[in-house]
């Protein structure tokens, strides 16, 4: 199954929901650079490999990066509308 969650902060999340689906893959978007370094960290020390990490608004890759009703579930955590 291939889950996607937009904006995922630090990563807490999206590291520990690979831990618990070792099987399914992982997919986490996100437009700050400073959360995706954050993120990459935690997913590097933790040595996870079910989850990729794209720096890319959700509205551009919901329409041109997943084919419809390739995604199990779509998660949004900490979501900031307003670029920086």
């Amino acid at each position: 199954a291939l889950h996607l969650e937009i904006d995922f902060g630090d990563g807490r999340y999206t590291l520990r929901r690979a831990l618990e689906e070792p099987e399914a893959a992982f997919v986490g978007l996100e437009i700050s650079s400073a959360s995706l370094q954050r993120a990459w960290r935690k997913l590097g020390r933790a040595d996870v490999a079910n989850v990729r990490l794209l720096k890319v608004g959700a509205q551009f890759a919901l329409r041109q990066l997943f084919a419809p009703d390739s995604l199990a579930s779509i998660t949004v955590n900490f979501p900031d509308p307003w670029p920086k």
